[in-house]
């Protein structure tokens, strides 16, 4: 049975993530991405225009994920706030664990390696949706009466960030406490520490 466009594409997709995550923009080739997808520089042409497109194309997947990851839990309108939180939280860490790839590609993105020139890309933009939608949940909570806000929203919203990047590396460097933390991510959040 031949191959379907889609995925063709979705396995160039899936080497280019992996092979950006690990190496980086520049010590990633195209004749690396073709061969292991197993595919020929025309194929690779067609379907990304060169090795910047193919990298806009892979960052922009991982955005339309994080999109989705909004959707059903920051904007599930079934859901409480606090319980939105708390599943924005706990599927950060697990896909996060789950996809080593592209947690691996999303740290180059916002923290490139050295002097490394990346193709631009609109990441930038969908982080400050997503501080933007915790945000919004937090001042939710505060409004059914669930939480009590005592610092700015936003600021609150990238420390929740935060804590989810930093579970989510400790998960994948061995630290077994972090990952088996994630559903309780954002009870530990709030209740974690309490001052004397």
């Amino acid at each position: 049975m031949a191959e379907t466009n889609a995925t063709v594409r979705e396995r160039i997709m899936e080497v280019a993530t992996r092979l950006f995550g690990q190496q980086g923009y520049a010590a990633t080739s195209v004749r690396q991405v073709v061969q292991e997808a197993g595919v020929t520089k025309p194929t690779l042409y067609y379907y990304f225009e060169g090795k910047e497109g193919l990298f806009r194309e892979v960052v922009r997947a991982r955005m339309l994920a994080l999109e989705a990851l909004i959707a059903d839990t920051l904007e599930c309108a079934s859901l409480d706030a606090v319980e939105r939180l708390r599943q924005f939280m706990a599927r950060m860490v697990r896909e996060g664990l789950d996809d080593t790839d592209s947690l691996r590609l999303m740290t180059l993105v916002f923290a490139p390696v050295g002097a490394e020139s990346l193709p631009e890309h609109d990441a930038g933009n969908v982080t400050i949706r997503v501080v933007q939608a915790i945000a919004t949940a937090l001042e939710a909570g505060e409004a059914e009466g669930r939480l009590a806000l005592r610092r700015d929203p936003i600021s609150v919203a990238l420390s929740i960030l935060g804590a989810c990047n930093t579970h989510t590396w400790a998960g994948v460097l061995g630290w077994q406490e972090a990952a088996s933390q994630a559903e309780d991510l954002f009870d530990l959040f709030l209740h974690g520490v309490q001052a004397r």
